[in-house]
């Protein structure tokens, strides 16, 4: 083997590796504490069946928003993309609905990550007032952003370690100290109010047009990086559900939701274990960092592509400024406003922007291609377009009663 191949194969390794763990990041957020509250009185194997669903869902429309970027120049994003293939009013459609929906998200984060931040320090014993908090949040992590992808990937790498070691001692904790309930049969129906939840929970296509342009279009690398990434999510949610509710009895998880509370407080109080409130706020650290640092990503090279198709070249400074001041703003001034438009807005918006816009842009990328389309494609096609609307229809229902 040749000394070209080698360095070849080790660039595809890191090259896989760093894409797995962004989109793996990106998708596994602080939220995931919350999920099981969602899945009070469903049942392990009702819970089984409805996440695997959705991840093979999210996953898959992934891979066919993969293959129409990867059809793409380097550079573009979720405007360049709609606009080819859907149209002046699709393109703006696309790029108000991802500009609403990132931008809420982001404005999540901060209010979320800060005072998260706030106690990681108080931690060594320095207590930070909030505007501070929310301060140092914005320098350090807008920062990394401003740097560029070498160095979110490296801080990406730190955060993804600290996530797998709080998670692991969540499991270990909470699975050696908790109780044992009962395996109830749970009640299926319930099952479809935790969807929306689950389709913002296993959210990363946002990130799919950088990493390609990151990665050189490789596309068996970026192909495999989807599938491990969603994959390693899968697990994450399921193992975490599992243990909550083979521990905590559905009670206490329904008074943790109705609490507003993570679900590790009804953990706790059962197991009486009071690290277990500690692992909890760690991993709430490490995987809402790691996922602001996806977002924040992807909305610079968002925010880059829409300058670029009006012919303007900007920088990498003013572009990190526009995705990070207005959220680090609202969350000033009042960030409960923007926190309820996210929940209204997640199941639409992730239904919309990772359902049907990934097959609304790969069936028109096909047929720009004159590719021809077996009965096979057109079904699944036809199956993710009636899912999406499903979901779009459970939010609704729950939005009006």
């Amino acid at each position: 083997m040749t000394s070209e191949s080698l360095v070849g194969q080790r660039v595809s390794l890191v090259g896989f590796c760093n894409g797995t763990l962004m989109i793996f990041g990106t998708a596994v957020g602080a939220g995931m504490l919350g999920i099981p509250s969602m899945m009070a009185g469903v049942g392990f194997n009702s819970a089984l069946i409805v996440t695997s669903l959705v991840w093979l869902f999210m996953a898959v429309t992934g891979l066919l928003l993969l293959e129409v970027t990867l059809k793409m120049p380097p550079g573009s994003n979720v405007i360049s993309l709609s606009g080819r293939f859907l149209g002046e009013k699709g393109k703006w459609f696309a790029a108000a609905l991802f500009l609403f929906l990132y931008y809420c998200l982001l404005v999540a984060y901060f209010s979320g990550g800060a005072p998260l931040l706030g106690k990681m320090f108080s931690l060594i014993g320095i207590a930070l007032p909030p505007l501070l908090e929310k301060s140092a949040f914005l320098l350090f992590f807008g920062g990394v952003i401003l740097l560029g992808m070498r160095y979110i990937s490296r801080v990406n790498l730190v955060l993804t370690v600290g996530m797998f070691f709080s998670y692991a001692a969540l499991l270990t904790f909470g699975s050696s100290a908790g109780g044992s309930q009962p395996s109830l049969p749970g009640q299926f129906s319930l099952a479809a109010g935790a969807v929306p939840v689950l389709f913002s929970a296993f959210g990363f296509h946002n990130i799919i047009p950088s990493l390609t342009t990151y990665l050189k279009g490789q596309k068996n690398v970026l192909r495999l990086s989807v599938i491990t990434g969603t994959f390693l999510a899968f697990v994450f949610y399921l193992l975490w559900i599992r243990l909550v509710l083979s521990s905590v009895p559905i009670a206490a998880i329904e008074e943790s939701k109705l609490l507003g509370v993570p679900v590790t407080y009804a953990l706790q109080a059962v197991s009486g274990t009071a690290s277990l409130y500690l692992w909890g706020q760690a991993f709430a650290f490490f995987a809402l960092t790691s996922s602001f640092l996806g977002v924040g990503f992807s909305f610079v090279d968002f925010i880059r592509d829409g300058f670029n198709q009006r012919k303007k070249n900007v920088s990498r400074i003013f572009c990190c400024l526009c995705t990070l001041l207005p959220p680090f703003c609202c969350v000033l001034i009042n960030p409960a406003v923007f926190e309820e438009a996210l929940g209204i807005a997640g199941g639409f918006g992730e239904s919309i922007l990772n359902g049907l816009i990934p097959v609304a842009l790969f069936w028109k990328m096909r047929t720009h291609f004159q590719k021809t389309s077996t009965y096979g494609l057109k079904a699944l096609l036809l199956f993710l377009t009636v899912c999406s609307f499903f979901v779009i229809c459970i939010e609704g229902y729950e939005l009006i009663f």
